[in-house]
C-alpha cells in the first residue's frame, strides 16, 4: 500500500490457497477471485467503507430488524445470510443482514475439530447458514450481530443427518465440482460426496456434463457414518 488509509481489495483470477492467504498477509481488506457477482463486490465496497467511515447506514430508532434477531437468538432458530467479507487479520466472516453487521468468528465457521483458513477463506460471496448467538454494541455505538455457523451445522447434524438412513432421498446442492465426483450441501454447509459413478448411468468424463454449480436436486443417501 501507498497509503495508510487507502483500502485494498484484490480482484483476481489466482484462486490458490497460497496466493489468498499472500494477499492478507500484503494487508488485503478482501480477496476476490473470479468469476465474481457485481452485486456482492459493490456490497463488500459499501461495508468497507462503512467501516472505515464509522457511518451506520441505517436507521435503527424502531428496533424492527434487532427484535427480530433477538427473537432468532432467543428460539434458536437457523437463519441464512450472504458473506461480504473475510477479515484478513482475523479470519473473520462478516455477513450482510439489511445492513446491519453480522460477524462469524473464526473459531464458530465450521463444525469440526480442526479447521483450515481455505474453508474460511472460500465462504465470501456464499450463502452460509448461523445461529445468533449475541446482539452487541460496537464502538461507535451501532449494533453487530455475533452468529455461529458451527451451531447451524451441529444442530442439522444431531437432529437431521444422524437420523437419516441409507435409501432415504433428501435434498441437496452442489457447491463445487472434483475430477471423482461433485460435493453437495446436505444441510447448512454440511458437504458430501456424489461420486462420479453415482451421477449417470452413462459414463461422464466430468460431474459437470451433468449439472451446474449451485444446482439444487434429489440424492439418495448411500450411507452414513454415524460415528
Amino acid at each position: 500500500k501507498e497509503r495508510k488509509d487507502m483500502q485494498v481489495i484484490f480482484l483476481t483470477a489466482r484462486d490458490l490457497e497460497e496466493d489468498m492467504l499472500r494477499g492478507y498477509d500484503m494487508g488485503a481488506e478482501d480477496y476476490v477471485t473470479k468469476p465474481f457477482s457485481m452485486k456482492v463486490l459493490i456490497k463488500k465496497i459499501n461495508i468497507i467503507l462503512k467501516r472505515n467511515t464509522g457511518s451506520s447506514g441505517l436507521d435503527f430508532d424502531d428496533g424492527f430488524l434487532r427484535v427480530d434477531f433477538e427473537k432468532a437468538k432467543i428460539e434458536g432458530k437457523i437463519l441464512e445470510g450472504i458473506v461480504t467479507m473475510c477479515d484478513s487479520q482475523t479470519l473473520d466472516l462478516h455477513v450482510d443482514l439489511y445492513g446491519i453487521d453480522g460477524i462469524i468468528k473464526r473459531e464458530e465457521c465450521v463444525y469440526c475439530d480442526t479447521i483450515k483458513d481455505i474453508a474460511i477463506i472460500t465462504r465470501v460471496g456464499k450463502p452460509v447458514s448461523f445461529k445468533v448467538l449475541q446482539i452487541i454494541k460496537s464502538e461507535n455505538g451501532r449494533p453487530v450481530v455475533l452468529l455461529s455457523r458451527r451451531e447451524a451445522q451441529r444442530e442439522c447434524v444431531n437432529n437431521y443427518l444422524m437420523d437419516l438412513i441409507p435409501g432415504d432421498i433428501i435434498p441437496a446442492k452442489i457447491t463445487h465440482f472434483e475430477p471423482f465426483g461433485a460435493f453437495v450441501d446436505v444441510g447448512c454447509g454440511v458437504a458430501s460426496l456424489l461420486s462420479i459413478d453415482s451421477i449417470s448411468v452413462s459414463r461422464i468424463a466430468s460431474p459437470s456434463e451433468r449439472f451446474v454449480l449451485r444446482e439444487e436436486l434429489k440424492v439418495v443417501v448411500k450411507s452414513v457414518d454415524y460415528e
